[in-house]
C-alpha cells in the first residue's frame, strides 16, 4: 500500500468522521511532508511513516486531549490496511539500538487516557556493538552484530504524573500481550513473594520485599544514604547480608542530569525490606 493509497482511504474516512474544512484544502486538515503527517496548519505532527511498501510501518506521536480521535481514525485505517502501528518515540527507538525495519508489533493493549498512547509489545532487532582493544589498550567497536529481543513500551502505573518506559525484555521469554510482558519482569523471588501473601512495593525497577523477622547479623555490611544494585535508588538504611541486599526508610530516585523518574517510597523503620531488580538485562 502506498501513501496515496492510505491517504485516499483516510480523507475518505475522514469525511465521515468530521465534516469540517481545516485549510489547505482538505477535510480533516490532514497533509503529507515527506514521510510525516501533519495536521493543516503544519506544526502538529499525529504521524509518521517509517516503512513503506506493501505493509507500513506508522508511528503514532503521542496524542493530546485534541487529537485523540484523529490517531484514532489513522490508527484504524492502516491496521485495516494490514500496516503496523506503533507508539514508540522516535528517540527513544535510535537510544535503544532498535532496527525499526524489524519491528513486528505482537500486542497492543489501547489506551482510553487522553495523553497516553497505546501500550505495546513488540519484537525487533538490536544491533549490539562489539568491543576489542588494540596494542595499546584503547577499546573500539570492532563490529556490530544484530540480535532478536522482545521490547515491552508502556507507562509506570505507580506514578501519578505520565512516566513512560522502555525495556528490554530478558532473554529465553515469548510473551504474546502486554500483560505477559509486565509478568516476564518479575524476578523469580517476587512471584514466590506473591503466592506467599508477602506485602511488596515497587520504585521503578526496583521491587521491595517485605521481611518479617530479618535482623542484620554482626557479619552484615551497613551503610545509611546508599545507592543500591548499582542504581540511581538511594536508600536511607542498607544493609548486605551475602549476595543479599536489605533496606528501610525512605527511598529516593535520584538519577544525575535530569529531575526524578519517581516519587520518594516510604517503607518505614519497623520491618527490612528485600530489595531485588526486575529482570530487565542490564548491557551497559
Amino acid at each position: 500500500m502506498t501513501i496515496e493509497v492510505w491517504y485516499r482511504e483516510q480523507v475518505l474516512r475522514a469525511r465521515r468522521y468530521n465534516s469540517d474544512s481545516a485549510g489547505m484544502g482538505m477535510p480533516f486538515g490532514i497533509v503529507t511532508d515527506g514521510p510525516t503527517l501533519r495536521e493543516s496548519d503544519g506544526h502538529t505532527r499525529l504521524a509518521e511513516f517509517l516503512r513503506h511498501g506493501e505493509r507500513p510501518l506508522v508511528r503514532l506521536v503521542l496524542p493530546n486531549a485534541g487529537t485523540v480521535g484523529r490517531h484514532r481514525l489513522i490508527r484504524d485505517v492502516i491496521l485495516k490496511e494490514g500496516g503496523e502501528v506503533i507508539a514508540i518515540p522516535t528517540n527513544v527507538l535510535r537510544s535503544a539500538e532498535i532496527d525499526y525495519r524489524t519491528i513486528e508489533v505482537v500486542h497492543t493493549r489501547f489506551s482510553k487516557h487522553p495523553i497516553r498512547a497505546d501500550e505495546q509489545l513488540i519484537r525487533a532487532n538490536v544491533q549490539t556493538p562489539h568491543w576489542a582493544r588494540d596494542a595499546w589498550g584503547y577499546r573500539s567497536i570492532v563490529e556490530y552484530k544484530n540480535r532478536s529481543a522482545y521490547f515491552l513500551s508502556g507507562y509506570d502505573r505507580n506514578e501519578r504524573g505520565l512516566s513512560y518506559f522502555l525495556c528490554e525484555l530478558p532473554a529465553g521469554v515469548h510473551p504474546t500481550t502486554v500483560k505477559e510482558a509486565y509478568e516476564a519482569l518479575k524476578p523469580e523471588s517476587v512471584k514466590v513473594a506473591e503466592g506467599l501473601n508477602r506485602k511488596i512495593k515497587r520504585q521503578g525497577d526496583m521491587f521491595f520485599i517485605r521481611s518479617k523477622d530479618y535482623v542484620p547479623s554482626p557479619k552484615a555490611l551497613r551503610h545509611q544514604q546508599q545507592y543500591i544494585h548499582l542504581s540511581n535508588h538511594l536508600a536511607e538504611d542498607v544493609s548486605w547480608e551475602g549476595p543479599l541486599t536489605y533496606v528501610r526508610g525512605i527511598i529516593q530516585h535520584l538519577p544525575s542530569g535530569r529531575r526524578p523518574d519517581h516519587a520518594p517510597l516510604n517503607l518505614g523503620r519497623q520491618h527490612w525490606w528485600l530489595c531485588v531488580r526486575n529482570t530487565v538485562p542490564v548491557v551497559r
